[in-house]
């Protein structure tokens, strides 16, 4: 089972846009998005570490 990480954007509320990270299946993220209340903003997350310089 595969899913990715989203940043799930509440845009009912027009006077503060509450959003929640979440973790969502990839089988069901076509059907969060037919979803006009919410906005679904995929993360990606950096494998790689960045060496700090000294």
């Amino acid at each position: 089972m595969q899913g990715k990480f989203y940043l799930v954007v509440n845009m009912k509320d027009e006077k503060q846009k509450l959003f929640n990270v979440v973790f969502i299946l990839d089988s069901e993220i076509a059907e969060m998005k037919k979803s006009k209340d919410f906005s679904f903003i995929e993360i990606s997350f950096n494998q790689q570490t960045p060496s700090d310089p000294q």
